[in-house]
């Protein structure tokens, strides 16, 4: 006897296609009949129940689809004969539901269904055959559920702040589900092209204008954006096409939900704080006292994480430029001068040279990350105000600092020894005098110090991706294969 089905409101982005297989194939040999996929012989065809049709989604994986009222679509195999069971026992679940509700769905509306394999383990489900399920309304462009569903579950964990911010979070999911069910009923969709590559061109002009570009993607990856969303353009009745459109409007759907686009508390700059309840960083005396000492670069570290991730948002660009960020170490010494400097200073070079290979060993695998990757990590680090974190970064360079001044501080010490005070007081004099026009004509001693120190903004202006539905559609899997990110990057992302 088959068991009473227990329908459970689910996203979009809850799809487990990218998880681990739960049954993994064995490829094996076969003999090729004569003949075989040819007009002598056609394989038998598997075996559909009436209404149903197969579909192959743009990266490879099969769904079906059933033009009955409801119209639904899933990636259960309805071939397999207990799958099947279990599929149309759902749908006629979902009927009894909208009976009891008397609702009634609109011709725009599509269920989307997702067996559960294993049941869960509290002892009121383990009777039950547990099925997930939500509507797309290709009308209105969102998903929506016949039970009550808290917006923590279904949005990313991020908080409402009017039905309009809803309907945004609403309509992210709606394009999310098109990216996955692709191969079917295009032409009753409104994808909107020229709206989308609109949004790319805006983006481009504000990267290029802007520093701090709340944009999900840098100027150049908007401008290759413009090109593929062109070229889809030209055939979007085509799945592949219209996987690529749907994934772009999914991304910057999701970004405009977590930057509350058309609310009057937006983010307009990707380092502005909107929440009431963002975090203010204090780190204490003890990293001020340990941040002078390293010549203030931990504080400037510290405020680079601040930017990075604010109000636990991170933008994937930023963290890639961050660890991509390089320097070279050159130095030179005269051990004639001060064996106790040389070797102060061979000191530092070495504690500087070991703390940024460790830097570099823990890192090097990140450079790559997507913002729903990257947000983790940041996470981690603003609870504790990003002050470890930043004096961790900070420490190589500022070791090589003090030993390149104490290398520095052999020459005078050279010309003390060998010549006496008063032909160190001549080249000191002589120096600065020769020094002091060039340094008023190149640069103030502030900016001077700014820019050896750290490096400037402006270099890190170019903007990229963040965590959107179509990367949170993975990571929800396995936090692993990046797809479009929320948003954030917007992590989505």
């Amino acid at each position: 006897m088959a068991l009473p089905t227990r329908l459970v409101p689910s996203p979009p982005s809850e799809t487990t296609r990218y998880e681990p297989a739960l049954q993994r194939v064995v490829p094996d040999f076969v003999k090729i009949t004569p003949g075989l996929f040819s007009f002598v012989t056609e394989a038998e065809p598997p075996y559909l129940p009436e209404g149903w049709t197969m579909h192959v989604q743009a990266e490879g994986k099969p769904y079906y689809a059933c033009e009955t009222s409801p119209r639904v679509v899933t990636e259960d195999d309805v071939a397999h004969p207990d799958i099947r069971g279990k599929v149309l026992r759902a749908i006629d679940a979902v009927r009894e539901e909208m009976a009891i509700q008397n609702v009634s769905l609109p011709d725009s509306a599509e269920l989307c269904l997702r067996i559960k394999p294993d049941a869960p383990e509290d002892d009121d489900f383990r009777a039950q055959e547990v099925c997930e399920y939500y509507f797309a309304d290709h009308a209105a462009h969102v998903v929506w559920w016949l039970h009550e569903v808290d917006s923590e579950t279904v949005l990313f964990d991020m908080g409402i702040v009017s039905e309009s911010h809803l309907r945004m979070g609403l309509e992210s999911q709606y394009w999310s589900h098109i990216e996955q069910f692709s191969a079917h009923r295009i032409e009753r969709l409104h994808l909107a092209i020229d709206e989308l590559i609109a949004v790319f061109v805006h983006g481009e002009a504000d990267q290029r204008t802007s520093m701090t570009s709340c944009f999900p993607y840098t100027s150049d990856q908007c401008k290759h954006f413009i090109r593929i969303l062109g070229n889809a353009n030209t055939f979007p009745q085509q799945t592949t096409g219209l996987t690529v459109i749907a994934r772009m409007w999914c991304n910057i759907a999701t970004h405009r939900f977590q930057t509350m686009y058309g609310q009057c508390s937006a983010r307009l700059d990707r380092h502005q704080r909107i929440l009431e309840d963002s975090p203010n960083p204090q780190r204490g005396m003890l990293f001020g006292a340990a941040s002078r000492l390293l010549f203030n670069i931990p504080a400037q570290y510290a405020a680079k994480f601040d930017h990075m991730y604010t109000d636990g948002i991170i933008y994937g660009y930023v963290f890639r430029d961050f660890l991509c960020e390089t320097a070279n170490v050159l130095f030179t010494i005269s051990p004639r001068a001060s064996p106790e400097l040389a070797a102060a200073s061979l000191l530092c070079c070495a504690l500087a040279i070991a703390t940024a290979l460790a830097l570099m060993s823990r890192h090097t695998n990140r450079r790559t990350y997507t913002a729903g990757q990257a947000q983790p990590i940041c996470a981690t680090s603003s609870q504790e105000d990003n002050a470890r974190l930043a004096i961790a970064w900070a420490f190589p360079r500022a070791a090589f600092l003090w030993a390149a001044a104490l290398a520095t501080l052999q020459a005078p010490l050279f010309v003390a020894r060998a010549f006496g005070l008063e032909a160190l007081a001549g080249v000191l004099v002589f120096a600065f005098l020769v020094s002091r026009p060039w340094v008023r004509w190149a640069l103030d001693a502030r900016a001077w110090w700014s820019n050896f120190t750290s490096k400037p903004e402006a270099e890190v202006e170019e903007a990229g991706d963040i965590k959107s539905p179509s990367e949170m559609v993975r990571q929800h899997a396995k936090h692993g294969k990046a797809g479009s990110d929320s948003v954030t990057e917007a992590t989505f992302a």
